[in-house]
């Protein structure tokens, strides 16, 4: 059966399928088209080649499935394409035809080490190391009736100068560096474009990373302290969630729970285009979330009362950002490894500088959305329990044992 597919592309689009190099490595600032370029890619490539064996990855599973994955399952479904029948949600494939394509990490070894294929994406490719590359690049030996070259494709932000991608890929003439910025994606809403550019006043090295798409050297990164963990720990003194609220930005819903060991972390929601209605029913599939607080921007009363209404404990946070900040440093942070924007966030958040390029005191308020949310439950939950929560002693919970409807002195005072 023919496919006859009305795709709406960018020039990322076209330069990646046009490309004749075995490795095609996709470099771009913030919002460029390239990873949903790609995702159009295989989404094509899947349906329309034969005996095509297919895979994306992610370094982490979790940030696959929140990512890359749900990015080609829901093109299909826009394309009518997608048939439940050909989805093994458990092996993380999907059939069409005789082609195949498979989502899976990096940190499942035994999948990765048992397939042959024709093409691989890697998303996020700043996040692999050199040797993982490899050991993809060693399994692209699957025969391809229609006589093409089998291909690999990279995506990622040039975050990181020094590192293997910029020292050994792109210096490869075997590679097809695909250079993008935002001007390639004619999607985007003037309000996120004005915000790219922008940060030509505000940070020359994010304006380099996220506007232009090209190196820069790093520098004030707040948050040092930091690990991934597979979990969130079992064993903790108190749990509460953050919220920033948004709309075109992202809403950030983060879990948190204090422990002697430090702060730990979990992104439960991280998406643009969620009213407070669709907030709330998120919320109430979070087991147990309407037992404990929730500190969410103070700046917003009236969707805090939104949140009080459908039962939650929700409480103004405390936005104090220079003690907050000062008050998070202290501990070392954990963050899970399903949490992809949360572990994106804290990698670039940083001091503002100053025209001579000086560190100032600020935050530079780009990307910062599950930084906020975070730093709304630490600090708000930190001021009032102190100590204790760092200990071996449960503290009780701020609305424990209280009615729904009863309102405390902390909320009435927002």
């Amino acid at each position: 059966m023919a496919i006859d597919l009305d795709l709406k592309v960018t020039r990322v689009f076209e330069s990646n399928m046009l490309s004749t190099k075995p490795v095609v490595a996709n470099k771009g600032g913030a919002r460029s088209s390239k990873s949903y370029s790609l995702a159009q890619l295989f989404v094509l490539q899947l349906v329309t080649g034969t005996n095509f064996k297919m895979l994306i990855t992610r370094k982490h599973l979790p940030s696959l499935r929140m990512t890359a994955m749900k990015t080609v399952i829901d093109l299909l479904q826009e394309y009518g394409l997608y048939e439940k029948k050909n989805h093994n949600m458990t092996d993380r494939t999907y059939r069409h035809g005789s082609n195949v394509l498979v989502f899976t990490s990096i940190d499942d070894p035994e999948k990765m080490k048992s397939a042959e294929w024709t093409h691989v994406w890697m998303e996020e490719a700043n996040e692999f190391t050199y040797e993982d590359f490899m050991s993809l690049k060693l399994r692209m030996s699957a025969k391809r009736v229609d006589g093409q070259q089998n291909r690999m494709y990279l995506s990622y932000n040039p975050t990181d100068m020094y590192g293997w991608i910029p020292e050994k890929i792109e210096t490869d003439e075997n590679v097809d560096v695909i250079h993008s910025t935002y001007k390639d994606n004619g999607f985007l809403t003037p309000e996120y474009v004005k915000t790219l550019t922008d940060l030509e006043e505000r940070d020359p090295e994010y304006y380099a990373v996220y506007t232009l798409g090209v190196y820069a050297k790093r520098t004030s990164t707040i948050y040092t302290r930091w690990s991934v963990v597979p979990t969130l720990m079992s064993e903790y003194t108190a749990e509460v969630f953050g919220v920033d609220f948004g709309f075109n930005n992202p809403m950030s819903l983060t879990r948190v729970r204090f422990s002697a060991r430090g702060i730990a972390l979990k992104q439960e929601v991280y998406q643009s285009g969620l009213t407070t209605g669709d907030l709330i029913q998120i919320m109430r599939e979070i087991p147990d979330l309407k037992k404990q607080p929730v500190y969410c921007d103070s700046a917003e009363p009236d969707r805090i009362e939104e949140l009080f209404r459908a039962g939650f404990n929700a409480f103004p946070a405390d936005k104090d950002v220079e003690n907050g900040i000062d008050y998070i440093k202290r501990r070392d942070i954990f963050i899970t490894e399903d949490s992809p924007d949360i572990i994106k966030e804290i990698k670039a958040y940083k001091w503002q500088v100053d025209r001579a390029g000086n560190p100032t005191d600020k935050p530079l308020k780009f990307m910062d959305h599950a930084m906020d949310s975070m730093r709304y439950a630490v600090y708000t939950h930190g001021q009032k329990y102190g100590l204790r929560l760092f200990g071996e002693k449960k503290p009780s919970a701020p609305t424990a044992g209280r009615k729904r409807r009863e309102r405390t002195s902390e909320f009435d005072n927002y």
